[in-house]
């Protein structure tokens, strides 16, 4: 069904007991062969499940788990993390001023968030603020986890415009 070779209303007709409500099985079965044609390591996966209901063996198995970890190098997730801050504002700072992160240090590495918002300097208008991540580890010689040294911690400045 989901490579489109047998029609939905056939592999119902063929198995009756296939779906309790047949308008909710169509309507899943539809979505199953959009991402089939959107994806192709869907019908990958579809096909070594196939493999394993006609023939249950530990090869079949590990074709539906290699089908699986291949489309998952393949796919990106993108996420967030929120997070709270708040700013002060600066007047003496670079060009004109900067609002800057109000941070004490924090656990073990004395982290001290340094991030700030700074006007884009390029924009003529002024109504665009670059944010500038950054953090300071006050105590490098520390460990976060055994094995894992303050140090490591990622200081660099990140631009985000």
């Amino acid at each position: 069904m989901a490579t489109g070779q047998i029609s939905i209303d056939a592999a119902l007709a063929r198995n009756p007991g296939i779906a309790t409500d047949a308008a909710k099985f169509k309507e899943g079965m539809v979505h199953l062969q959009e991402d089939a044609k959107a994806n192709p390591s869907v019908l990958d996966t579809f096909r070594a499940l196939a493999g394993m209901c006609d023939h249950p063996t530990e090869e079949n198995f590990l074709k539906i788990t290699k089908a699986d970890h291949d489309k998952n190098l393949r796919t990106c997730q993108v996420s967030s993390n929120p997070f709270a801050q708040e700013f002060v504002w600066v007047s003496d700072f670079g060009n004109g001023g900067a609002w800057v992160v109000s941070s004490q240090p924090e656990g073990p590495c004395g982290v001290v968030q340094l991030s700030r918002f700074e006007k884009d300097q390029s924009d003529t208008s002024g109504l665009f603020w670059r944010y500038i991540a950054r953090k300071a580890a006050t105590n490098p010689s520390g460990t976060v986890v055994p094995g894992l040294s303050c140090s490591a911690v990622d200081q660099a400045e990140h631009v985000y415009d």
